[in-house]
C-alpha cells in the first residue's frame, strides 16, 4: 500500500485563564516538537486559549440530544468546532485545586453532551490522538490526578490517549513551576522536554491512526468519524 504525505490538523488547547503564562510556555514547546515533523507531515496548527473567553457550564437541558448542538451561545462553539476538526489534540492547563481549570472543565462537560448526546446510542469513534500537559506550583499539587481525569475524558470521547516520553513524562507531562510568577516553568527542564516530545508524539500517533483507518476502510465497521458527516 502506497503511503501519501499525511495531512494532520493539530489542536493545542490552553486551559489557562492567564495569557502568556507558564502553561503557554509549555504549549509553545509542544508546538516546536510538532513542527519538527513538518518536513514529513502536512501539518496545520490550531490553538484554542481559554484566557479571555467565556464558557458557561453545562445546564443539563439536553436540547443538544435533539438539536445536535449546544444551545448556549458563548465561546464554546469555537472550541467545539476546532475540536471536531482536529486529528490530534494536546491539552495543556495549570492545576489550581487538584484538577483542571474551571473554564476547561465547563467546555469538556459541554463537549461530552453536545457531541456524544447528539448521536445518542451510536456516538462516532473519533480516534483523535490526544496528549496531556499540566503544571502547578507544588510537587504534589494534584497534577498526576488531573492527568488521569483528562485521559478518561479522552477515552470517553472515543479517542486515543498518547503517553509521555520517559524519562521526562509518564502518563502525561507533569510540571512544577518554582513560583506563580510567569516564566518560572522554564526551570523545570523535564516539563519543557516532555512538552516538546508530547507535541511530536501526538503528531506521530495521529499519522499512524490516519494510515490505519485508510487500511481498513474496505471492511471497517460503521462509526469511524473519518467516514461520517460530523
Amino acid at each position: 500500500m502506497g503511503i501519501k504525505k499525511a495531512k494532520i490538523k493539530l489542536l493545542f488547547v490552553n486551559g489557562s485563564p492567564r495569557k502568556n503564562g507558564n502553561t503557554s510556555i509549555l504549549v509553545n514547546e509542544a508546538i516546536k516538537g510538532a513542527r519538527e515533523l513538518s518536513e514529513h507531515v502536512d501539518l496545520e496548527i490550531m490553538q484554542y486559549d481559554f484566557a479571555g473567553k467565556k464558557v458557561s457550564p453545562c445546564i443539563g437541558c439536553l436540547q443538544c440530544s435533539t438539536k445536535k448542538y449546544c444551545v448556549i451561545k458563548d465561546d464554546f462553539q469555537e472550541f467545539a468546532e476546532k475540536w471536531k476538526a482536529a486529528d490530534g489534540i494536546v491539552y495543556a492547563y495549570p492545576v489550581y485545586h487538584r484538577g483542571m481549570t474551571s473554564q476547561m472543565k465547563a467546555a469538556i462537560d459541554r463537549l461530552g453532551h453536545s457531541v456524544l448526546a447528539a448521536y445518542k446510542k451510536t456516538p462516532p469513534r473519533f480516534l483523535k490522538a490526544a496528549g496531556v500537559i499540566t503544571q502547578g506550583g507544588s510537587v504534589h499539587g494534584g497534577q498526576d490526578f488531573s492527568v488521569t481525569h483528562v485521559v478518561e475524558h479522552i477515552l470517553l470521547m472515543r479517542c486515543v490517549p498518547v503517553a509521555g516520553e520517559a524519562p521526562y513524562a509518564k502518563v502525561g507531562v507533569v510540571g512544577r513551576a518554582s513560583s506563580w510568577e510567569k516564566g518560572t516553568i522554564v526551570d523545570d527542564e523535564a516539563a519543557m522536554m516532555g512538552s516538546f516530545n508530547m507535541g511530536r508524539r501526538v503528531v506521530e500517533m495521529a499519522v499512524m491512526l490516519q494510515i490505519g483507518l485508510e487500511g481498513i476502510k474496505d471492511f471497517a465497521r460503521p462509526g469511524y468519524s473519518k467516514y461520517l458527516e460530523i
